[in-house]
Order: structure tokens, then C-alpha cells, then sequence
């Protein structure tokens, strides 16, 4: 089976796929999705640089990363602190790796983080979900499904607090109207009143997302 995945940023286009696709076969791929590129492109050059290589964003601060590397560790740990986060390796760290660990930090503390805002803007909104769940997306913040499930994209926790608190509710309004109508946004309003600049300063942050 044919499985081929990529990414945009400034440089280049980023592929991973099976061995058995040929270069034509990724060619003819990406081609097919030459608006999906094109879109993300626009997104990488219009987005600042947001962390450099050794930091990683967390709640909107781009914590710097102590490394401690040993090769002889059976087990390889993150530990997060108050102005840095201690990483303990078997070998340097690559893109690829901190990446990964960055979505394990997300995927870890996500829950814990925002248990406390979702209830927090439940209670302000009168609006309940039927369940919250979290979860690394590729292309949303956060959904709410037609039996008002909602799933909040566990990498929100790059985000500073008043974008989350945004999404949270942006997700909540979607209970009472399923779509993006004038009623939606008057929803949204009410209950967080600087939305339009909540969602022009979250496009900043696409980038990461994809």
C-alpha cells in the first residue's frame, strides 16, 4: 500500500513515504495536491520565526531545551520545568526527534492543562460537551462533532492562554450552531468579544500546526 506524507516551510517540501514509491510516483502525488502546497506556503512565509531549534513552544513561550546526553540511558525522558524543559537522550538531537518529543510534551500535559479552562468556560457559557477529548491534528485547532463531542488538538499548548480560551469557545459555540453563520460569530462574541483578533493572531501559528 501506498502511503506518502508531507511537509511545507520556507525551504522545502518535506516527504516521507513507503520505499516502494518511485520519484515519479511522489511527483504525481504532490502535484495532485499543488493547492494544499501552495496554501501551507503561503502560511510558512508569512509566519515569524515563532522558536528556534533548541526551544520548544509552550503556551506561547518558546522554553529553552537543557540537554543531557548519554548513550548508556536505558530510557530517554523529557522533564518540564518552570522556564526550560530538561531533556535526557542517548544521542543529539535531531528535527525529526524534537518533533517528536515536542508532540509527547503536548500529548502529555494537554489534558492537564486545559481540563481546568474548558470547565472554567463551560460554566461561563452554559455550554456542555458531551465529551472532551485531545488529540494531534494536521489541520484544526479543535472540532465538535453533531453529538457535541469535542476534540481539542493536543498541540493548543503552544499556544499563549487567550488563543486556547479562544478555541475552547470558538468549539463550545458549535453546540448550539453547526456551522459558521452570522448567529455563530454572535455567539462567539458574546462570550469572547476579541475573536476577529484571536483568529488573525492564531494564523501565525499554521505553521506548526501543519
Amino acid at each position: 500500500m501506498k502511503h506518502l506524507y508531507f511537509k511545507v516551510n520556507k525551504e522545502a517540501i518535506e516527504v516521507r513515504c513507503n520505499i516502494i514509491l518511485t520519484q515519479k510516483d511522489i511527483l504525481d502525488i504532490l502535484n495532485k495536491n499543488i493547492k494544499i502546497i501552495e496554501k501551507r506556503y503561503k502560511i510558512a512565509i508569512l509566519t515569524p520565526v515563532l522558536e528556534d531549534f533548541g526551544q520548544i513552544l509552550y503556551k506561547g513561550t518558546p522554553l529553552p531545551l537543557e540537554i543531557e546526553i548519554n548513550p548508556n540511558l536505558k530510557k530517554e525522558s523529557f522533564n518540564l520545568k518552570d522556564n526550560s524543559i530538561e531533556l535526557k537522550l542517548k544521542s543529539n538531537l535531531t528535527k525529526q526527534k524534537k518533533e517528536l518529543i515536542r508532540d509527547l510534551i503536548y500529548k502529555t500535559f494537554a489534558p492537564k492543562e486545559f481540563s481546568s479552562r474548558v470547565y472554567y468556560w463551560q460554566k461561563i457559557t452554559n455550554l456542555e460537551a458531551s465529551k472532551f477529548s485531545f488529540r494531534k491534528a494536521k489541520s484544526r485547532w479543535g472540532s465538535c462533532s453533531y453529538k457535541n463531542s469535542i476534540s481539542l488538538n493536543s498541540r493548543l499548548l503552544m499556544l499563549p492562554q487567550r488563543l486556547s480560551d479562544y478555541v475552547i469557545v470558538h468549539e463550545l459555540a458549535h453546540i448550539v450552531h453547526k456551522n459558521h453563520s452570522k448567529d455563530f460569530w454572535a455567539l462567539v462574541e458574546k462570550f469572547y468579544p476579541e475573536y476577529k483578533e484571536a483568529r488573525k493572531e492564531l494564523k501565525k501559528y499554521g505553521a506548526l500546526l501543519t
